[in-house]
């Protein structure tokens, strides 16, 4: 199978699901990316929007539900399955791509995360915590916040990582 790796934002919030008769747990994740470009008057400008199906399984799709919500940036790593269905009114079969995930991580451009690690072998608690965003993820933000950790009172970082 071929391999991939995407940064896309969430389209959704992502929900734990569970095989037939209480088997593999899953999670879908609708990906977003778009490219931009400029346009004649130098303004930058989206051009159209491009989702991808991902799915990924047990531990994996555990830590994205508790991680993860609509609207934050993600690294994803995986491998291209295509996947093949049969419509059922017209009996008519389509073919999509999807990515199964052997991977899913915040994408730090924009955003900073604390990590806390799950215990081996146990119940999960924990994953990825916020830098402090409105909706608790932290890895959805489009302006820097201050999150402290350069010095005394969140001072300034010691570089310019906006500019």
């Amino acid at each position: 199978m071929a391999q991939i790796s995407i940064i896309g934002t969430l389209g959704k919030d992502p929900e734990l699901e569970h095989g037939q008769n209480g088997g593999k747990a899953y999670t879908r994740l609708s990906l977003a990316w778009s490219e931009s470009a400029k346009d004649q008057g130098g303004h930058w400008v989206d051009g159209p929007t491009v989702w991808l199906q991902v799915t990924a399984f047990g531990r994996v799709a555990e830590n994205v539900v508790r991680s993860l919500h609509k609207g934050d940036r993600v690294v994803v790593t995986g491998r291209v399955k295509p996947e093949t269905w049969t419509n059922r009114q017209s009996g008519e079969s389509s073919t999509v791509l999807t990515v199964v995930a052997d991977t899913v991580a915040p994408e730090l451009t924009f955003a900073s995360v604390q990590v806390a690690k799950n215990p081996k072998g146990g119940q999960q608690s924990g994953g990825w915590s916020g830098g402090g965003s409105q909706q608790g993820s932290g890895w959805n933000n489009q302006q820097p916040q201050q999150q402290g950790g350069f010095g005394a009172e969140g001072d300034e970082p010691p570089f310019d990582t906006w500019g």
